[in-house]
């Protein structure tokens, strides 16, 4: 996502940050669980929507869907560009991340679980662990990652918040 998108999308959706929870990860760089309210919405139409928000926002819908039971849960395989940047003594590097992401429904309310199951820079691997990204671990030439926990679950909340903002706000006419 380049960095324009990224600026428009965060001031766009700023006004619904305050009704939806705050992602972060832990220091660990695992997550836990985000319950939502959608109070007066069913399981089958939070569901409903959910598939919608895929076809919109994912380019290969069918490809990133890796399971779906009806009206309970969907799980999804994304790729997010420039997750998180870190700030390099000569350069700024944008960090990728393929993850999953698990969506369970009930009635009123929906949880999502995200987990990041590989990063990369540039196509390649890289050879920290994503706890070393949230606790600023240095790396073994002195540099840290000076703001890129704030950066990425920046970008995990835009990516979960955009999905909040879809099912409980009604679409806008033209």
């Amino acid at each position: 996502m380049n960095r324009l998108t990224l600026i428009i999308t965060m001031l766009a959706t700023s006004a619904s940050f305050a009704q939806s929870p705050s992602f972060t990860f832990k220091n660990d760089g695992t997550t836990e669980h985000m319950v939502y309210s959608a109070e007066k919405m069913s399981a089958a139409q939070l569901y409903t929507k959910t598939i919608a928000w895929i076809n919109e926002t994912y380019k290969n819908p069918n490809e990133v869907t890796k399971a779906k039971t009806e009206n309970e849960m969907i799980r999804i395989s994304g790729f997010m560009e420039d997750a998180f940047v870190r700030q390099l003594p000569t350069s700024t590097a944008g960090y990728d991340c393929t993850y999953a992401l698990v969506i369970e429904f009930q009635d009123g309310k929906y949880r999502t679980k995200f987990d990041v199951n590989d990063l990369s820079v540039d196509g390649g691997k890289v050879y920290f662990k994503l706890g070393d990204v949230i606790g600023n671990v240095k790396d073994q030439n002195g540099n840290g990652f000076d703001g890129s926990a704030e950066s990425f679950n920046e970008s995990v909340s835009i990516l979960l918040n955009n999905l909040y903002v879809y099912i409980t706000k009604p679409k806008q006419s033209w």
